[in-house]
């Protein structure tokens, strides 16, 4: 069974620009409280060491009720002093390119190659929007993806729009959890029926992050 089958509400955390702070641990801590099960460190600037430190905090503060997972960094998981720290990995498509062995680099044999690395015992999952890349994300190793961007978001200006009925059949055929992902709020999730969702600034943009995921949650079980 995949290890995020039992999540619903995917919380992105990007980290602010001048690196974490105590507010911002806090914030991840009370999104958690209000019904945050998994939490994806999402660090773009930041170095492996500077994320391991991110999430070896975040670990002691969650403490088991949420999944962690980190954007983009295989070697981030682990640490030598601390040993494991991560739960998961997101790999978007570009960095899944540069894992690539071959002479011209695939997302697909990125992935395969991830999976090497990680073992079976770490979740990975990668960005899709249509239904042969869900397709082809599984068959490479992946238990799990994200699909948009949904609606406009603030996190990424380069995203182009995916199609809602894409991600109703591939939510049907899918052999693991899709997380739709991009501007998702409680307002959206009720516009696209969701049953899971990947969620950042709607939670953690707002006055109380907690009432934000509780909202989220009931959403989706509405």
């Amino acid at each position: 069974m995949p290890l995020l089958d039992h999540v619903a509400l995917y919380l992105i955390a990007t980290t602010p620009p001048a690196g974490p702070n105590a507010a911002w641990f806090e914030r991840i801590v009370a999104a958690v409280r209000g019904g945050v099960q998994a939490v994806q460190l999402r660090d773009k600037p930041g170095s492996t060491e500077s994320r391991r430190a991110a999430l070896a905090q975040l670990r002691e503060l969650i403490d088991g009720r949420a999944l962690l997972l980190v954007n983009d960094d295989l070697d981030a998981v682990w640490s030598p002093e601390s040993g494991r720290l991560a739960d998961g990995v997101h790999l978007g498509r570009s960095d899944a390119l540069t894992l690539s062995r071959l002479p011209e680099p695939s997302q697909g044999d990125g992935l395969r190659e991830a999976r090497a690395r990680l073992g079976h015992d770490i979740a990975l999952g990668t960005s899709t929007r249509t239904h042969a890349e869900v397709d082809a994300a599984f068959a490479c190793g992946v238990d799990h993806v994200g699909f948009g961007a949904m609606f406009p978001t603030t996190t990424k200006s380069n995203t182009t729009r995916a199609d809602p009925n894409v991600l109703a059949e591939c939510t049907r055929s899918a052999p693991g959890p899709i997380f739709p992902i991009g501007g998702i709020g409680p307002a959206e999730i009720r516009a696209l029926g969701l049953r899971r969702a990947a969620v950042g600034g709607a939670i953690l943009d707002v006055k109380d992050p907690s009432a934000a995921a509780a909202a989220c949650r009931r959403a989706l079980e509405a």
